[in-house]
C-alpha cells in the first residue's frame, strides 16, 4: 500500500494539472456566430444600421455608445480581426 506522502504528492499533481487546463478549456469553448448579408446591426441612438455585403463570423459583439464592437471578426474569405469596431449616424451602411 503506498504511503500518504504518495497518495499526497500525486492528489497535488493532479490538481495542479486540471487547475492549468482551465484556461485552455475556455479557449477551446468559444463558438463563432455566424451572420448574412440579410442581418442588420441597428443603432438606435444614431438612426443608423449597419450591414455587410457578404457573411461572416464573429465571437462576440456589443453595441457600446453607438459603436458596435465586434471580437475575433471574419468576413467570409477574407482575414480575422481581432477587433472590429463600426458607427454610423443618420444613415444605413453597408460594408464590403
Amino acid at each position: 500500500m503506498p504511503s500518504k506522502n504518495v497518495i499526497l504528492t500525486c492528489s497535488a499533481v493532479l490538481f495542479l494539472i486540471l487547475v492549468f487546463q482551465l484556461p485552455f478549456l475556455e479557449v477551446l469553448a468559444q463558438n463563432e456566430i455566424p451572420f448574412h448579408p440579410t442581418d442588420n446591426f441597428d443603432i438606435p441612438e444614431n438612426s443608423s444600421t449597419i450591414n455587410f455585403s457578404s457573411g461572416g463570423f464573429y465571437e462576440m459583439a456589443n453595441l457600446n455608445n453607438g459603436v458596435w464592437r465586434f471580437v475575433n471578426f471574419q468576413l467570409n474569405d477574407g482575414l480575422r480581426l481581432e477587433t472590429f469596431s463600426v458607427s454610423a449616424i443618420g444613415s444605413n451602411v453597408t460594408i464590403n
